[in-house]
């Protein structure tokens, strides 16, 4: 190592050393606070000192020539408010903008004005708070990017994007939501709507990858994201991601009451997954314990078969096997899930087989249940239905029913429900719909908002026939069918929603 002197080629430079400067080994002890090497600013004992920059880098051999390129770096003032480091600035007695990069005592990390990425950025488990606010007048470009941009009622809390007012988003060759499979079946080809029906206040869905996303009211942890955080924008159910792939969900809760959120997923093995409120032991976890996380249900519905439909309404929940027969959990006092092996209890923790005649005697294609009562699909085309009658909703004729039975014929003629095939079932709270092979809607039950879609808003105790405008005859087919509270919807084969 050469020594060039004590300010030898510099004035500004009281030490200058050519060549390598190695420190190793210098502390007093193990303590913290001793380090090998330290530079600090006196901002304390020179009153005129406001912008100090303790350490600067640079590419040339003199800090006088016109060329020099350097950086600084320190610590902006004697109360330490953050560290910087300025951008590389040309010219002797140019100096950099402190405010290129910082980082403050609280761990916040600012960027200038613009911030550059070509690698990927990922923000995970991120409940509340905005994981990237795009401040007033600033622009934003992604590309080649997966983005989820919520719409909020309030703008300041659990956003995954935000870009608030004055700002403009260029979003380009990326997928901008996650593609949702809106199913209780694990083969989401046979349209059966879920994920958010009836009356819940809350929806899971799974995208095509097996990931869940979860929105609404979370009491009771029915959202699956261990707390009981209302959520409005869509969230990964992160206790999930990486554990199991699910592909059909299904979600309940009470009009009169908001205490009853439950959840209900598949995964593509066939195992089902709950969470939420738990109430008369509708989780089928064997208990009546909330639970805050989706949990696996180990209990007696796995002997040889696996689960391909799954179903949640009010208190009681529903599951299809592999071999098309039911099986039910939680409240049932009113054999709202049917004859459960003979089991008519209150409270039932477990999934227990329900079944019409003898176990095996029938096939089943498709389930739902509605608030004290529920629909099966046999794969002949015929409905079945048990549990409560009033209002019609069982399309029972008004008659509550203590097991499984089929739908009769109502009014409707050429043809008769008896007479056709009917392809997809949909519970309301106290309403249905279903849907012929022919591309006909049927519905039946509660109509004071005229949900039934029939003109008019009185109650049907059968299956009625929708001849308005909703109707084959009349140049529209339907395609897929959903029942909420209160509310009907259709899709036809040109893609329109009715």
């Amino acid at each position: 190592m050469s020594y060039t002197g004590i300010g030898a080629t510099d004035p500004n430079h009281p030490l200058e050393v050519e060549g390598q400067v190695f420190i190793s080994n210098v502390e007093a002890g193990s303590a913290s606070q001793d380090v090998p090497f330290e530079v600090y600013s006196d901002y304390t004992g020179n009153s005129g000192l406001t912008d100090s920059r303790q350490l600067r880098l640079r590419v040339t051999p003199s800090a006088t020539t016109t060329t020099n390129v350097h950086v600084d770096m320190g610590i902006n003032n004697t109360d330490g408010d953050y560290f910087f480091i300025s951008e590389p600035v040309t010219g002797a007695t140019t100096v950099g903008t402190k405010s290129t990069f910082t980082i403050n005592q609280d761990g916040n990390v600012g960027v200038g004005s613009n911030l550059s990425v070509t690698g990927n950025v990922v923000t995970s488990n991120i409940v509340g708070g905005s994981p990237l606010t795009i401040s007033t007048g600033s622009n934003v470009q992604i590309l080649t990017s997966n983005v989820g941009i919520g719409t909020v009622v309030d703008p300041l809390s659990n956003t995954r994007v935000h870009i608030q007012g004055g700002s403009t988003a260029s979003i380009t060759n990326s997928n901008a939501f996650p593609n949702f499979i809106f199913s209780r079946s694990v083969d989401s080809s046979n349209n059966h709507v879920g994920g958010g029906h009836n009356t819940a206040r809350h929806a899971l869905f799974p995208d095509d990858t097996g990931k869940v996303w979860a929105v609404g009211y979370g009491e009771s942890g029915a959202l699956g994201l261990g707390d009981e955080t209302n959520r409005n924008v869509y969230t990964l159910v992160s206790a999930l991601d990486g554990v199991a792939n699910i592909v059909a969900s299904s979600t309940t809760n009470y009009s009169l009451s908001t205490i009853y959120g439950n959840t209900i997923l598949l995964d593509d093995t066939g195992n089902v997954w709950t969470c939420g409120n738990n109430n008369e032991g509708a989780l089928g976890q064997g208990d009546t314990k909330e639970r805050f996380t989706p949990t696996l249900v180990t209990t007696n519905i796995y002997s040889g078969v696996s689960i391909t439909e799954v179903s949640f309404g009010g208190t009681a929940a529903l599951v299809l096997d592999s071999t098309g027969q039911m099986w039910g959990a939680g409240q049932n006092s009113d054999y709202r899930i049917g004859n459960l092996s003979g089991s008519a209890l209150t409270t039932q923790t477990t999934f227990i087989p329900t079944y019409p005649g003898s176990q095996g005697e029938y096939t089943f294609t498709s389930i739902d249940c509605g608030e004290a009562y529920s629909l099966a699909l046999q794969d002949n085309g015929r409905i079945w239905s048990t549990g409560a009658g009033s209002d019609g909703r069982n399309a029972q004729g008004g008659l509550n029913k203590s097991g499984w039975t089929v739908c009769p014929d109502g009014s409707t003629t050429n043809p008769a429900l008896s007479e056709v095939s009917i392809t997809q079932i949909s519970a309301g709270e106290y309403h249905n719909v279903a849907l012929d092979s022919t591309g006909n809607v049927w519905t039946t039950g509660l109509n004071a908002n005229g949900q039934l879609g029939l003109g008019d808003t009185t109650n049907r105790n059968y299956f009625e026939r929708v001849t308005s405008n909703v109707n084959v005859n009349q140049g529209v087919e339907i395609t897929k069918i959903g029942a909420a509270y209160q509310t009907s919807f259709a899709l036809d084969t040109n893609g329109k929603m009715w």
